[in-house]
């Protein structure tokens, strides 16, 4: 007789089964209303162990200008969890392509105001020429040209990060 035993969840948190974090979350509907983020996220937080909890703050602090210098960058590079490090990664070579070409078009020295890449980190950045082209705008091959959008078109486009 085949004896097998299924963990509970409350069991499973502590070995990073995070699927049955994921599954515990609510399902917003259309008539849901708003969720509580900070509820919800105290409620991932207490199902997480300590070393994920530090994780989550790193990625939290990925949102707060005042924490994003070459220390805070160095730091997600010697991460051990690879998603942070090539997230936050990308994250600088994108606030590095913006800083560029923000350098360009006002005439500013080149390299002025760039991040360091961390050391040990690829420096080539392919997608470069994309960052570029959103930063050109409308009618310069910006977003018309990445989302199909017209000119015309775009003050009717709404974003929200509200959850």
């Amino acid at each position: 007789m085949l004896n097998i035993s299924v963990p509970s969840p409350v069991n499973c948190f502590s070995v990073n089964n995070y699927e049955y974090i994921i599954a515990s979350l609510p399902v917003p509907g259309k008539d849901a209303g708003k969720l509580d983020a900070e509820a919800l996220l105290t409620e991932i937080r207490s199902q997480c162990s300590e070393s994920d909890n530090a994780l989550i703050d790193m990625l939290l602090g990925s949102f707060e200008a005042n924490r994003l210098d070459s220390d805070f960058y160095s730091s997600a590079w010697h991460s051990h969890n690879g998603f942070l490090r090539d997230y936050l990664l990308f994250d600088l070579k994108v606030r590095n392509a913006k800083v560029e070409y923000l350098n360009s078009a006002l005439k500013r020295p080149e390299g002025q105001d760039l991040m360091p890449i961390p050391d040990g980190a690829d420096a080539s950045f392919d997608e470069k020429s994309e960052v570029d082209t959103v930063l050109a705008g409308p009618g310069k091959g910006g977003l018309t040209t990445l989302c199909g959008l017209k000119p015309t078109n775009l003050c009717k486009c709404t974003f929200s990060t509200s959850i």
